[in-house]
C-alpha cells in the first residue's frame, strides 16, 4: 500500500505548489493524476517517490521490498551500446531475477508497447518514442510493488500513447502492483484508471 497523508510542497521561493495532498493507492490500483503544466504533477510524484522532501505531511510505503519503485521518468535513459532486449530486463535483473526469466519477460513487454520487433537493435539507435516505450517495458519488466510514471505519453502518437497507458493500467492488476502516473493526456487513459486532478488545495476527483 502507498499512502499519502496531508502531503505540501513548498518551492525555495514560498511558493506553494500543493498541499494537503492525501492519497491510498492498494496493490492493484491504478491511479492516474493530471493538471496542466506547472502545477506539480512531476514534483508530486518525486515527494511520493523519496526523492524530493515534503514540505509537510506523511508519505507510507507498505512493503519491505529495499528498492520499491519502478521509474518511468521523463529524462530517457538507457544504455546506449547494450540491446533493446537487455535495456527491457536491466531493472529485472538488477533485482535478481534470473536472466532467461527476465528476457522472456521483457521481449513480452517490449511487444505490449510495440517495439518487439526493436528488441536486438542497439537502444541508441532508437527514436526518442522509442526510448519512452523502452523505459515502459523496462519498468514493466520488474516486479517492484510499486510503478511511477512521470509524463509516459509526451512524445507518442495517439495510439501508441493509449497502448502504453493501457499497459501501465493494467499492470496494476496484472503485476499486484500500485500504479501512479503523471499525465496531461487524458483521451490516452484506459476507463480503468481512477482520475484525480491535482490542485494547489490537493488530489481531486474528476
Amino acid at each position: 500500500m502507498l499512502t499519502a497523508s496531508g502531503v505540501g510542497f513548498r518551492l525555495p521561493t514560498g511558493r506553494v505548489l500543493f498541499e494537503d495532498v492525501t492519497l491510498q493507492l492498494v496493490p492493484g490500483e491504478a491511479v492516474a493524476v493530471e493538471g496542466p503544466s506547472g502545477t506539480g504533477k512531476s514534483t508530486l510524484l518525486a515527494v511520493i517517490g523519496g526523492v524530493l522532501p515534503a514540505t509537510h505531511g506523511q508519505i507510507g510505503i507498505d512493503t519491505d521490498r529495499p528498492a520499491p519503485f519502478a521509474w518511468v521518468l521523463q529524462t530517457l535513459n538507457s544504455l546506449g551500446a547494450r540491446t533493446v532486449l537487455a535495456n527491457a530486463a536491466l531493472l529485472a535483473r538488477l533485482d535478481g531475477m534470473p536472466s532467461k526469466q527476465a528476457s522472456e519477460r521483457a521481449r513480452a513487454n517490449l511487444d505490449l508497447v510495440g517495439i518487439g520487433d526493436l528488441a536486438d537493435a542497439k537502444a541508441r539507435q532508437l527514436s526518442g518514442g522509442e526510448l519512452q516505450r523502452l523505459a515502459v517495458a523496462r519498468a514493466l519488466t520488474s516486479t517492484r510493488p510499486i510503478l511511477l510514471a512521470d509524463e509516459p505519453t509526451n512524445q507518442l502518437d495517439r495510439d501508441n500513447a493509449r497502448r502504453v497507458m493501457q499497459a501501465l493500467v493494467d499492470s496494476a492488476a496484472i503485476e499486484h502492483r500500485c500504479v501512479l502516473v503523471v499525465t496531461h493526456d487524458h483521451d490516452a487513459l484506459p476507463d480503468t484508471a481512477t482520475v484525480l486532478r491535482l490542485a494547489e488545495d490537493g488530489l481531486h476527483a474528476t
